[in-house]
């Protein structure tokens, strides 16, 4: 499943049997967001969104049934 704004994909979801895989393509503005935010990130997602990989259309970040704990499924 994708959520996509002006032609865009934003987050997309990939349910698996017994877990959800949730991806954020953050753009400029929202990368700037982050970063004034990260002190009160908690130090997995933020370590998850610092080793994403940079694309040319925004950070792609994959968070995955390992962050259970802090997204509420």
């Amino acid at each position: 499943m994708k959520y996509r704004k002006s032609n865009k994909t934003l987050i997309s979801l990939f349910p698996k049997e017994d877990k959800i895989g949730l991806m954020i393509i953050f753009g400029r503005k929202e990368r700037d967001k982050i970063e004034e935010i990260k002190a009160v990130l908690p130090p997995v997602i933020y370590q998850t969104y610092s080793d994403a990989k940079t694309n040319h259309d925004g950070k792609w970040v994959i968070l995955n049934s390992l962050m259970r704990s802090y997204l509420k499924f």
